[in-house]
């Protein structure tokens, strides 16, 4: 007989503690590296500049799209990635996290930013092809910063009964006659390339986020240094990003293995080998040495 107000002693299970709840196991898919590169093959010179650096930092698309070119230093050779209040928009985690520029992005950069000195980094098709003009030029950041503001505070004396989704509304419209590609276009662009050749199961630029964070793990670098580039406020996050290819699996499982089989005997079916001249199969006196298998060490 339980006591009054004891806790059920079957309402739940040991086994209940091991499991991640938030945990999905979906069978991820990740690019291979035969289809990164045809997706990178197939992109124009516009799509290109976009995806490889959402590709190389594991940016995500709205992080991509509200970048400006004040949070861009090509001397110092970095990015930052930051809420814009300014914009109506905030990273999802709310982080502010700064990335290195590489030697490859330095110029991606250079060229998509030319001499403009405010604004959006990446423009949509027609602002970047030169068939539409930017609405206004602005000499600096700050002087970017001030019209935004400058233009919310006009939209609520004009419109004292407008909502707040009216006002954000209003930004929109001025951000878009600034150039700034939308994540939409981003995402519709991204499907055009991956039916393009030939894999239409991917669907979401996500999965280049996925493929940074696969990827760096393959190449063994420290899980911490991975979340802060990627902005996630957990390792159990960065974890669920991170979906290891069947290669990567064979060649970890045959390292792990390689030592024990490095002293194993080649089998009755006469298959070729080495000698092995471990103590342990030292022949006896006038007899033949055993012979070690073909298969080497990988460590």
């Amino acid at each position: 007989m339980l006591p009054p107000y004891a806790t059920n002693p079957f309402s739940s299970f040991p086994i209940d503690g091991l499991r991640d709840p938030r945990e999905e196991d979906e069978g991820q898919a990740i690019f291979s590296p035969e289809q990164e590169r045809a997706f990178f093959t197939e992109c124009d010179d516009w799509q290109r500049r976009i995806f490889q650096t959402l590709a190389t930092y594991g940016l995500r698309v709205g992080e991509l799209t509200h970048l400006l070119i004040e949070d861009v230093d090509l001397i110092a050779g970095t990015i930052q990635i930051r809420s814009k209040p300014e914009l109506n928009w905030r990273v999802k985690t709310a982080r502010r996290r700064q990335l290195p520029l590489t030697t490859t992005m330095k110029e991606v950069f250079g060229r998509l930013i030319g001499s403009r000195s405010a604004g959006f980094v990446f423009l949509d098709r027609p602002f970047a092809a030169g068939e539409k003009a930017l609405a206004q030029r602005f000499d600096s950041g700050q002087a970017f910063r001030r019209h935004l503001e400058q233009l919310a505070a006009e939209f609520r004396a004009n419109h004292p009964e407008a909502t707040a989704a009216e006002e954000r509304r209003a930004i929109t419209r001025f951000s878009r006659s600034m150039g700034q590609v939308t994540v939409k276009q981003v995402r519709l662009e991204f499907c055009r390339i991956t039916r393009a050749i030939g894999c239409p199961q991917f669907t979401r630029t996500h999965d280049l986020r996925h493929l940074f964070s696969s990827r760096a793990q393959e190449q063994g670098v420290n899980p911490l240094l991975v979340q802060e580039i990627l902005g996630h406020t957990t390792l159990a996050m960065t974890k669920r990003y991170t979906h290891l290819g069947l290669e990567t699996k064979r060649d970890a499982i045959e390292k792990t293995n390689a030592k024990e089989v490095q002293h194993g005997h080649a089998k009755d079916s006469g298959e070729a080998g080495t000698e092995c001249r471990t103590e342990a199969c030292a022949p006896p006196e006038g007899g033949a040495a055993c012979r070690q298998g073909d298969e080497q060490s990988t460590t």
